[in-house]
């Protein structure tokens, strides 16, 4: 007989089947259901909300490892209820197998309070409104309950102590104190997003950590739990009711526009009749929303609140109920994509920029006529950068030739020239219209190149823009003396910001901002941002902390004084969150946010010819260029072109 058949003390008897220990089966059971310290609030703070509390208190110590206790004023339980709580498979919530067809509460499985007893000190004290006295159990490392009477408010009290005391291997796999607290205050914040009517507070230690009372629209919440920044960007989206009710769906929530996006998935946040999720297809449904305007990797900020029929979604079918499964996937797809897709229809932050969530609640927008919209430049934050001193030197851009176009605009006698009086409104060059001349920008040198940017030898003669493409592309055609450029303005923006970007000495002075910009991080973001600051002053984005978790970034590079001081931010959070942000990283983050922002406002005069000025560089580096030479034209129109033609580009 093989060995891994024999007993482990070597004889030769084969192992026989046996049932397992109460104790035991349930320390196994607790490996699926009690991960981790926030595992632990989860499955507590579901039952209080399933008992019907109005109040939920949670509080942990050395990160939940030492306590987790959850006290709620929900109904509580009879005495001979609470003995059964504390064994497996037993729970309220379903009698029949087809009570599994349609669940319509967060715990169900009958396996919590067992699984985490067998793994602690548990304590269970509750007390409904008709009993006298309270009833506690204390149940040590999985023994027999030691039931009593005790004094207590109505509702029910657990604390969980000593966290795998008995099983000391699992405390090997947990994390620092610092991310465990942080996995909790996540899972907090997703309660309270699901349940706007519970007041939760979370405490560790000696401090308070959460406290959002209970509100009464779904918007007082968000901006309870994302902050007053974040809900300056997210907008109200609701189904149509005769769709809903056609569907028997209802869809409600915020998200951001296409500006707002975010590298990762981690902003959008979904639930479905009050459980958060993830879920593939609300996540598809979210991005596909926004079509062309969301560039790929790219993910709105979105907390969205799914409503359905419980017998039509089935929440059985992941270990931490976190998945679910639609009975018609396609019919949630299409609700979530028409609620998000009319709010982008109507454009509210056109209307009001500033819109903020605690205008939104209602479910259409009224706007003004397009011709009595604010211009976008106007209705954004100001974070003009702040006049110079006079005396000050100018900084050196010459790089690329295009430096001029800061050094003109940062002169000495415009030093105090407002940025909104640049021109806002969208340049639509359209083919046969006037060119414009962009002689007046020297073109580059080989020597003027920096080592790090691409070093190209250009003609003498100047490119001019011919027109604008029609349709959603929006490419621009430029002639020169290699031919027609055919090229993506924000993709050779980006490039161009890039190039101005890598051109500078280090350390890169930053311009400061006339108001600082703040944004709420989560403890999480905050500390990895902390130990990157230095580094990213020397990038010339100079940020402190602003009280708690609050961060300001104080200025920014001069070529990207037209980004968003917020995003950037946001993205700064967001690449320190992935790990050490490199200079390329940073860099590239700061050109693609100036370009978006350049371009979706609409490109002024001197940033087009700046853009055209660009071309041959883009044309080299192959960066959203595409060249048509004269002799690759001449051939597929079968044209003779005159040898003195092709010699001086005319």
């Amino acid at each position: 007989m093989d060995d891994d058949a024999r007993s482990g003390d070597g004889e030769s008897e084969p192992r026989r089947v046996r049932v397992l220990p109460d104790a035991l089966a349930n320390q196994i059971a607790a490996g699926e259901v009690v991960e981790r310290p926030a595992s632990v609030v989860k499955e507590l703070v579901e039952n209080a909300i399933d008992a019907g509390a109005n109040r939920i208190l949670i509080d942990i110590e050395e990160a939940g490892r030492g306590l987790v206790r959850v006290v709620d004023d929900g109904l509580g339980m009879a005495p001979e209820d609470a003995a059964l709580a504390v064994l497996r498979h037993a729970t309220s919530k379903v009698r029949t197998a087809e009570d599994l067809a349609a669940i319509g509460t967060l715990g169900f499985r009958g396996e919590a309070l067992p699984s985490i007893a067998s793994v602690s000190r548990f304590l269970l004290v509750t007390r409904r409104a008709e009993d006298a006295a309270a009833t506690a159990i204390k149940i040590e490392g999985g023994a027999a309950p030691e039931t009593s009477a005790a004094a207590s408010p109505v509702g029910t009290r657990i604390e969980v102590r000593d966290l795998f005391w008995n099983v000391p291997a699992r405390l090997k796999f947990l994390k620092t104190d610092q991310t465990e607290t942080q996995h909790v205050i996540e899972l907090v914040k997703s309660f309270a997003l699901g349940y706007p009517h519970i007041h939760f507070r979370l405490g560790t230690g000696a401090k308070v950590a959460l406290d959002f009372p209970a509100v009464r629209r779904l918007f007082e919440r968000v901006s309870q739990v994302l902050g007053g920044a974040a809900g300056r960007h997210l907008f109200e989206v609701m189904l149509a009711s005769e769709y809903a009710a056609s569907r028997h769906i209802r869809v409600t929530g915020f998200v951001s526009n296409a500006r707002e996006a975010k590298a990762t998935q981690s902003a959008m946040t979904t639930f479905v009749n009050g459980r958060r999720v993830k879920d593939r297809t609300m996540a598809h449904a979210v991005v596909s929303a926004f079509g062309s305007e969301l560039a790929p990797g790219r993910f709105p900020q979105a907390v969205l609140w799914v409503h359905i029929d419980p017998a039509d979604v089935d929440v059985n079918v992941h270990p931490a109920k976190a998945e679910v499964r639609f009975r018609q996937p396609q019919v949630v797809h299409e609700a979530v994509t028409r609620a998000i897709q009319s709010m982008l229809l109507r454009r509210p932050w056109l209307a009001d920029a500033a819109l903020p969530i605690d205008r939104g609640a209602q479910a259409t927008l009224s706007l003004a006529p397009p011709t009595q919209r604010p211009q976008l430049a106007q209705a954004v934050p100001d974070h003009r950068p702040a006049p110079a001193v006079s005396g000050h030197p100018k900084p050196s851009l010459q790089s690329f030739g295009v430096g001029e176009r800061f050094a003109h605009s940062r002169d000495h006698s415009h030093a105090s020239e407002d940025r909104s009086s640049v021109p806002t409104h969208r340049t639509e060059l359209r083919f046969g219209s006037s060119p414009v001349p962009v002689a007046a920008f020297a073109p580059v040198s080989p020597a003027a190149s920096a080592p790090s940017a691409p070093s190209v030898a250009l003609t003498p003669e100047p490119w001019r823009l011919l027109g604008r493409a029609r349709g959603p592309g929006a490419t621009m055609v430029a002639e020169g003396p290699a031919g027609l450029a055919v090229f993506e303005p924000q993709a050779l923006y980006e490039a161009l910001t890039r190039a101005e970007l890598l051109a500078l000495p280090r350390p890169i002075a930053a311009q400061p901002l006339l108001l600082p910009a703040r944004l709420d991080l989560t403890p999480g973001e905050a500390q990895r941002l902390r130990v990157r600051l230095e580094l990213l002053a020397g990038l010339g984005l100079p940020i402190e902390p602003f009280g708690g978790t609050t961060y300001q970034l104080l200025g920014l590079p001069l070529p990207a004084l037209s980004a968003s001081p917020v995003m950037v931010l946001g993205e700064l959070a967001a690449l320190a969150s992935k790990g050490e942000p490199s200079e390329a990283a940073v860099v590239g983050m700061l050109a693609k946010l100036t370009a978006r922002a350049v371009v979706s406002r609409g490109l002024d005069e001197r940033q087009l010819a700046a853009l055209v000025a660009f071309v041959p560089h883009g044309i080299t580096a192959k960066t959203g260029v595409f060249l048509l030479s004269r002799d690759e034209i001449a051939r597929r129109l079968h044209i003779e072109v005159p040898r003195e033609g092709r010699d001086n580009g005319g």
